[in-house]
């Protein structure tokens, strides 16, 4: 008699067993959740600068550039509130390898600009730095003219959620 008291015992055991198995699989669950949710920040800067500059690109390969000069955000379908808030944009012509459109303040040669201090997108330490902007900036020949386009981001950080 006492032998198969042994055997419900072991099952009980077992039952335990599983149950402390299964309490730590979904603490483990809760915990990885709450640390994705409340974790690291994300940088979204470069990616928002990366978007703007495609954006301003791909509209001055459509449109003519005064057109754009004239009316930039409702030719170009960017919206106004949040350029001025979030972004930085400078569109100069570019004619020689001598031109930089970043310190550039001449009226002939600086088509377009929305936002200041272009200068933060020279620097060198500005990627170990998250408090600066980022930027992203390239020439476009358009009708065998060039332009140099820069197109920065100072959004502040997200979190997911």
């Amino acid at each position: 008699m006492k032998f198969l008291n042994r055997n419900g015992e072991l099952g009980n055991q077992i039952m335990s067993l599983l149950y402390i198995f299964l309490m730590l699989v979904i603490f483990i669950g809760l915990t990885a959740g709450i640390f994705i949710y409340f974790g690291a920040e994300y940088q979204f800067k470069q990616v928002d600068a990366d978007l703007m500059y495609l954006k301003i690109v791909k509209c001055i390969r459509e449109k003519p550039i005064d057109s754009i000069v004239n009316d930039f955000y409702s030719i170009c379908g960017i919206n106004k509130e949040v350029t001025q808030e979030f972004f930085r944009v400078k569109i100069c012509l570019h004619k020689d390898e001598t031109d930089n459109c970043i310190i550039e303040e001449s009226s002939d040669k600086v088509k377009f600009v929305e936002g200041s201090d272009f200068q933060s997108c020279e620097l060198i330490g500005v990627k170990d730095n998250t408090n600066f902007p980022r930027c992203a900036k390239g020439i476009i020949e358009v009708n065998k003219v060039q332009y140099e386009v820069i197109a920065g981001s100072r959004q502040e950080l997200r979190r997911a959620g």
